[in-house]
């Protein structure tokens, strides 16, 4: 993927007050968040909990044909559609959301792109925040619920079931994480720093041609002492006990976006009626996607 716009826009979108008000106390943030590392903490976590990463809406507007940009593309748009239908978004309109309520309580927030699997090229957007001199990632595809200090130094988070680390490398870092059902870290190069608006609508536009997220069910959502990932219609629940992987049926798929992930019936009624239930239950019809057999730095570490 080729995007050159890196600078920032003069006609950034932002979220009102009242909206942005809204979103804390559904995240349960009743009391006022603090702008420091203390209240980015609380914040992400709280996202990491509440929204989900899914691509329900994208696949309605890729299968009706919607006229427009791609769903959730303005922070306005994606949180609105969370408040009433508890949908989330993929990488880029979440990235954007984040960002842009960031800014509306006063962070030093940015978005940033980088390579999904390290593939060389732009395929995923992320959000960094500058707190005293330091920069941390808040991720809202990897969901892995502390900020990740992005420095001249590994970082390692101390969570055993969300893992993850940041690896400098010369004047990149990569990203690693793992996510259900594999067992291998996944990495993320960090590339472009920073990216603006118009880049993430680009990016997201992109996308409609090709990617994991066009075809199948994803969705991915946080719970105590549990991950709880759909690709398609295998449901894997993991926890520090290992991964449990069920292969659900229609109903069944459907309860469990409505009940575990809490996206509204009325929205999923629209993604049935666009064919995307039937579209789940056939064979992919692209290559599958390819995962790079790399270790993290703790595995090689624990090697050596």
């Amino acid at each position: 993927m080729t995007l050159h716009t890196t600078q920032q826009s003069t006609a950034e979108p932002s979220i009102l007050p009242e909206l942005r008000d809204r979103v804390l106390a559904r995240l349960g943030l009743t009391n006022p968040v603090t702008v420091d590392l203390d209240g980015l903490r609380a914040l992400y976590r709280a996202w990491c909990d509440e929204i989900p990463f899914d691509n329900v809406r994208k696949l309605i507007a890729l299968r009706t044909g919607e006229n427009g940009p791609l769903p959730g593309t303005t922070g306005t748009d994606f949180f609105e559609h969370f408040l009433e239908y508890g949908t989330g978004g993929t990488c880029w309109p979440t990235a954007n959301a984040i960002h842009e309520l960031l800014v509306s309580m006063g962070f030093a927030s940015r978005r940033v792109a980088g390579s999904m699997r390290d593939q060389g090229f732009v395929t995923h957007g992320t959000v960094k925040v500058t707190i005293d001199d330091a920069d941390w990632l808040v991720d809202t595809s990897m969901l892995v619920n502390i900020p990740l200090l992005v420095g001249e130094k590994l970082f390692v988070s101390d969570d055993r079931l969300f893992t993850a680390e940041v690896e400098p490398l010369d004047e990149e870092h990569m990203v690693w994480f793992c996510n259900a059902p594999n067992d291998t870290y996944t990495p993320c190069r960090l590339m472009i720093d920073p990216i603006d608006h118009a880049y993430i609508h680009a990016a997201y536009e992109k996308s409609r041609g090709f990617g994991v997220f066009n075809q199948h069910i994803y969705a991915r959502r946080n719970f105590p002492g549990m991950m709880l990932v759909l690709r398609g219609p295998s449901l894997h629940r993991r926890t520090l006990g290992g991964t449990e992987t069920t292969t659900l049926t229609r109903d069944q798929l459907l309860a469990s976006l409505q009940h575990e992930f809490g996206i509204a019936e009325p929205m999923l009624k629209r993604w049935v009626d666009a064919g995307a239930l039937d579209a789940t239950f056939e064979p992919w019809q692209g290559p599958p996607p390819t995962m790079p057999v790399r270790q993290a730095p703790s595995q090689r570490t624990a090697v050596e």
